[in-house]
């Protein structure tokens, strides 16, 4: 099979091009010029395209020839200087690549999308699923809202197949054992509460952050078993970059998954405090039990991907043994990013 890899220098980009070449492919990649990150791809047996997705004749120069393409190229984060390049990456494309794919017969088109585009930070349904309202706080969730309506209507319009596929909190190597310090929990805490829009806001007490930030002063770098004042656990739930590259490739060949859009993460959810306590156990480190007077909650449910055809397998116990073996010089098989 011959496929086209978008955004091949990243962190899902490469770990896609290391395991299709691995088994057998024939792959492209799509790269942008000057690309410092090129080199993660040296190595490998992939043909490396150079080309903007702003770039319509690059677009049709990259597709040419491939039955296959994996989409995860995207720019991340917000705009800094405006929107319009950032629209002219991640939504028109998008576009671009779709018509060339329509221009090439590909008999596929898998989009890595995101579930930035339920705004999870605000979502009241947990665990998340797929039907959940789709009301993306940042331009980078509402440009992956628009670039997915792009996909399907290019199915409806042009009988282009394809999957969707909604990755959140994607980790890699040793990346999963960041930001559960006593330090780090207080600066998302603080972020969040002084944004109205997500789920962690206290209308009336202008500052609930107080406590926990005080506390990082002495304990910043403890791990922080965080609660809210009911005892129930904040959870943060991220994908595995392993998980997010076996359901992109078997969204490749499943006939159930064609026309459906499917979030991808961990089996379940990870409770902060179950967390910090089995990572203590491995590395020695302290625990600060904190309460907080609400709770950050992510949640997304992969019951339907579960059931259609792929099960997640990385686990966050699994995740860290395999990011402190990392952090040990072990090869995970991996491509850092």
């Amino acid at each position: 099979m011959k496929l086209l890899v978008t955004g091949a220098t990243g962190r899902v980009g490469a770990n896609l091009v290391k395991t299709l070449v691995e088994r057998g492919d024939e792959v492209k990649c799509l790269v942008f010029p000057g690309d410092a990150k090129e080199r993660k791809l040296e190595g490998l047996d992939a043909e490396i395209r150079y080309g903007d997705l702003t770039d319509t004749e690059a677009v049709a120069a990259a597709v040419k020839g491939v039955e296959q393409i994996i989409h995860a190229a995207a720019v991340m984060g917000e705009p800094k200087a405006g929107a319009a390049n950032f629209l002219d990456v991640n939504v028109m494309g998008t576009q671009r690549l779709l018509e060339a794919a329509v221009a090439n017969d590909v008999q596929r088109f898998v989009y890595i999308s995101s579930t930035a585009i339920y705004c999870v930070d605000s979502v009241a349904v947990h665990p998340t699923p797929e039907e959940a309202p789709l009301d993306p706080l940042r331009l980078y969730g509402a440009s992956k809202k628009m670039a997915e309506a792009l996909v399907q209507n290019y199915n409806r319009e042009h009988a282009l197949p394809y999957v969707i596929l909604r990755p959140g909190d994607i980790r890699a190597c040793d990346e999963v054992l960041n930001g559960w310090a006593v330090r780090s929990t207080a600066g998302i805490y603080k972020r969040g509460a002084r944004d109205p829009l997500v789920h962690y806001y206290v209308a009336d007490d202008p500052e609930p952050w107080r406590e926990i930030e005080a506390l990082a002063e002495t304990k910043g770098a403890a791990l922080c078993a965080a609660t809210d004042a009911d005892g129930e656990p904040w959870e943060r739930h991220s994908c595995d970059v392993r998980d997010i590259v076996a359901a992109a490739l078997a969204a490749l060949e499943s006939d159930a998954a064609l026309g459906g859009i499917f979030n991808v993460a961990a089996p379940e959810a990870m409770p902060q405090p179950a967390l910090t306590e089995y990572l203590a156990a491995k590395t020695g480190e302290e625990v600060v039990c904190v309460a907080t007077p609400t709770r950050r909650r992510v949640n997304c449910s992969v019951e339907k991907i579960a059931r259609t055809f792929y099960q997640p397998a990385y686990d966050w116990k699994r995740m860290i043994d395999d990011a402190l073996a990392f952090r040990a010089g072990e090869d995970i098989g991996v491509i850092p990013t």
